[in-house]
C-alpha cells in the first residue's frame, strides 16, 4: 500500500494506481483493528455506517472495504450514494462507532478515498489517529479472518434526514424565490432537490444526475470556470440566486441575482449577523489563513466572539467542539453548525440563506453590499519544492522590519496595508494555496503581480 494516500484530513489517492481493491479490503480490516483497540470493544460489536459518492470506482471500493470490515467481525450499515452530510447524520442517528464517506470530494474522477468520522464526532486525521490507522494498514499481509463474520445491512436515510433538517427552519415563511442549482453531476442533487420541494422555492437544476465522470465540469465550485454555466442560467432565468455544490456536497458556493460569485467570507458574515442577533456573545469560527480580515472584525461588531482555526474541515470541527461555536465557515465554502453536531451542512446553510433573503425581501446583491468591499485574491499554484524552501525564500525577499510574520497555518506576512498567506495543500500534491488581501484594488493588483512573479521563479 502506498503510504502517501494517508493525508492530513483523509485517505485519498488515484484509484487503482495509488490504492486498489486489496488496499480497500485492508483499510476495512485495519479500521476494525483501530476501533477495537481505541474503544476497547469486541470487533463483533462494532458498527460502521458507510456512504459513497457517485465516482466510477466508489461502488467497487465500497464492496471490498465492506468485505474487509466484515472479515474482522465488524458490521456495516450501507446507506448507498449520498452527500457527505448524510453520513454524518446517519453516524449520529444510528449511534455507530464510525461513519465513512467514500469520496475524493472536488478532485478529478480518477481520485477516490475515505473520510472517517468516529464516536463523539471526531475525525481520523493528522494528530488524531491517522498515524495509528496508517500503521495498521501498512502490513505486508492481510489480517486473519474472524471466525464470526460481520453483517452488512442496507438502510435508506434520505427521508429521515429531511425530517430532521426541516425541523430547523420554518419553511412557510420563505418567499417563492427562483433558485438555480448546479450539482455538477455530484451526489447532492437528490437530497437538495427533495428538500426544496418542501419550500416555496422555484428551482432550476443543472446536472443533477450522478455521473462519476463529471461530464459537465469538474465538481470544484472554487474554480470560477466551473460556475460559468450557472452564472449564465441565473441571468437567463432572472433568478434570485444561484448555488453550486462540490462532488460530495459538503461545500456550497452562492451567486447573486446578477450571476456574480459571492465570496464565502460574506456568507460567513451574513449568517453570523443573523445568528448573533438572537445569540449575542457566542463564538463564530473562521479560518485565519484565507478569510478576509473583515471577518473577525465584523463578528466582533455583531457582538460575537471570533475564534480562529487552521484551514481544513477536521481542524475547524475540532475548534467548533472545543469552543462550542454556534457557526463556522471556511473561504472554500464549508459551513459548520452547532445544531448539526458541529459539522458541515450545505442543506442547513442553503435554507438559512433563503430565510435571510426572504426576510430582507431585496435583491441578494443588495443584502451583500451591506458589508465593506474586500480586495482579496486567491489562487492555486504548482510548485515542486518543499514548503520550507518556499517559505524561507519568501521571508528573505522582504525586509524583516516591514512585516509581521505568522506561522499559524502556513506562512503569513502582514504589512501595514496588505497581507498574504501561502500554505501547502493538504489534498493535492505540489499544490500551494495563495491568499492576498489589500486595502484597495490598485494595491491588490500591484502586490498580486509581484507575488506571482516571485512564486513562478521558485
Amino acid at each position: 500500500m502506498n503510504p502517501k494516500i494517508f493525508k492530513p484530513y483523509d485517505i485519498r489517492g488515484i484509484y487503482p494506481l495509488e490504492f486498489n481493491q486489496k488496499d480497500s479490503y485492508l483499510i476495512g480490516q485495519s479500521l476494525i483493528k483501530f476501533l477495537s483497540k481505541k474503544f476497547k470493544k469486541s470487533a463483533t460489536k462494532i458498527k460502521i455506517v458507510v456512504g459513497r459518492d457517485c465516482r466510477i470506482s466508489s461502488e467497487e471500493i465500497f464492496h471490498h472495504f465492506s468485505k474487509g470490515i466484515r472479515s474482522q467481525g465488524g458490521n456495516v450499515i450501507n446507506i448507498g450514494i449520498v452527500p457527505t452530510e448524510l453520513v454524518y447524520f446517519a453516524h449520529n442517528y444510528y449511534k455507530t462507532d464510525a461513519g465513512i464517506m467514500i469520496t475524493a470530494s472536488h478532485n478529478p474522477p480518477e481520485y477516490n478515498g475515505f473520510k472517517i468520522i468516529i464516536k463523539n464526532n471526531n475525525f481520523i486525521s493528522q494528530g488524531q489517529g491517522m498515524g495509528a490507522l496508517k500503521n495498521f494498514c501498512l502490513r505486508k499481509n492481510l489480517y486473519k479472518t474472524n471466525k464470526k463474520q460481520g453483517k452488512e445491512v442496507k438502510r435508506k436515510i434520505n427521508s429521515i434526514y429531511l425530517k430532521f433538517i426541516l425541523k430547523k427552519i420554518k419553511t412557510s415563511n420563505l418567499l417563492p424565490l427562483k433558485v438555480v442549482l448546479d450539482f455538477g453531476n455530484g451526489c447532492a442533487g437528490k437530497t437538495i432537490l427533495s428538500l426544496l420541494k418542501y419550500t416555496p422555492a422555484k428551482t432550476t437544476a443543472l446536472f443533477p444526475d450522478c455521473n462519476g465522470l463529471f461530464p459537465s465540469h469538474l465538481p470544484d465550485p472554487s474554480n470560477k470556470k466551473n460556475l460559468r454555466l450557472l452564472s449564465l442560467k441565473i441571468k437567463e432565468q432572472k433568478a434570485n440566486l444561484g448555488v453550486a455544490f462540490d462532488g460530495d456536497g459538503d461545500r456550497i458556493v452562492f451567486l447573486d441575482e446578477k450571476g456574480r460569485i459571492i465570496d464565502s467570507d460574506f456568507i460567513i458574515l451574513l449568517i453570523s449577523k443573523y445568528l448573533l442577533l438572537k445569540n449575542p456573545g457566542k463564538k463564530i469560527v473562521y479560518t485565519k489563513a484565507n478569510c478576509s480580515r473583515l471577518v473577525p472584525k465584523k463578528i466582533k461588531e455583531f457582538q460575537g466572539i471570533p475564534v480562529k482555526s487552521k484551514t481544513g474541515h477536521t481542524f475547524v470541527k475540532k475548534i467548533m467542539q472545543k469552543h462550542q461555536g454556534i457557526f463556522g465557515g471556511e473561504s472554500s465554502g464549508h459551513f459548520y453548525w452547532k445544531e448539526f453536531y458541529y459539522l458541515e451542512s450545505s442543506a442547513l446553510t442553503l435554507l438559512n440563506v433563503l430565510k435571510i433573503i426572504s426576510q430582507e425581501n431585496v435583491p441578494f446583491s443588495q443584502i451583500i453590499s451591506q458589508f465593506p468591499k474586500s480586495y482579496k485574491f486567491q489562487t492555486n499554484l504548482k510548485i515542486k519544492k518543499p514548503k520550507e524552501t518556499v517559505f524561507n525564500k519568501l521571508e528573505n525577499i522582504f525586509p524583516l522590519k516591514n512585516f509581521r510574520k505568522e506561522s499559524f497555518d502556513g506562512l503569513s506576512l502582514i504589512f501595514n496595508n496588505w497581507w498574504f498567506n501561502i500554505r501547502a495543500s493538504n489534498t493535492e500534491k505540489d499544490k500551494f494555496r495563495l491568499t492576498l488581501e489589500a486595502d484597495n484594488l490598485l494595491l491588490l493588483k500591484e502586490k498580486r503581480r509581484t507575488l506571482l512573479k516571485l512564486l513562478n521563479t521558485l
